[in-house]
């Protein structure tokens, strides 16, 4: 213990005088100035019924990493492929409509922003993994090949718990199937020091109450 209170006695210290380095910054002054930043270590859930922005916000968190920090990030996406993924990024970089850019409705003077976009964004660190199986398991060999590569990841982002595999079972064992996942998750983030987010859909019971604010039990079940 003393050896623990030692260590939380200089954290104090350095926090006090500013010296401690910041986590990783989000992009979003807000988030930052409640959780000072991305940490090592830690798992973030973000919640929501579907088409509320979830993956959008996630591909934010991604780009404002690798752009601001310099530092790779990683998705791997279970709902989206990466080409539209792609389309997403450039979509919100030049503020086109993506389904401007999928069905090919481009105007002549967007040509040349959209050529300067691709090339901004082919230099980010950004990966997209769109694997239709995922586990735990394969998700951490991933991420330790891109350590091994870059030394570094600033998020491991996964869209979305509900389609992970062994997630696919009855409501009974639902709940003792996605707690084993996040619990593999957390270790993933300790043991790979970095920042774990994921996304996950809240059930229908938010849609039956007069006040729709989330609740964690919200969570708990798979979304129909």
């Amino acid at each position: 213990m003393s050896d623990i209170l030692i260590d939380a006695f200089e954290r104090i210290e350095e926090r006090n005088m500013g010296t401690t380095p910041p986590g990783v910054t989000t992009g979003f002054y807000g988030l930052n100035a409640i959780n000072g930043g991305f940490k090592p270590g830690k798992l973030i859930a973000i919640a929501g019924r579907p088409a509320m922005g979830k993956s959008s916000f996630l591909g934010n968190l991604a780009f404002n990493i690798s752009w601001l920090e310099s530092i790779p990030t990683v998705i791997f996406s279970l709902e989206m492929g990466k080409e539209e993924w792609g389309d997403r990024f450039l979509s919100t970089d030049v503020s086109i409509e993506s389904s401007y850019l999928q069905n090919g409705s481009i105007s002549k003077s967007q040509w040349e922003p959209l050529a300067k976009s691709i090339s901004k964004l082919s230099e980010l660190p950004i990966y997209i993994d769109d694997s239709p199986v995922l586990t735990v398991n394969s998700i951490r060999s991933k991420v330790k090949q891109l350590i091994v590569k870059h030394n570094r990841i600033g998020m491991v982002g996964i869209d979305y718990l509900q389609l992970m595999e062994g997630t696919d079972s009855d409501n009974y064992n639902l709940a003792f199937q996605i707690g084993k996942i996040t619990r593999g998750l957390k270790q993933l983030a300790r043991e790979c020091n970095t920042t774990v987010v994921i996304l996950s859909q809240l059930n229908r019971g938010v849609e039956g109450r007069n006040n729709k604010r989330p609740m964690m039990s919200d969570c708990a079940a798979r979304s129909n």
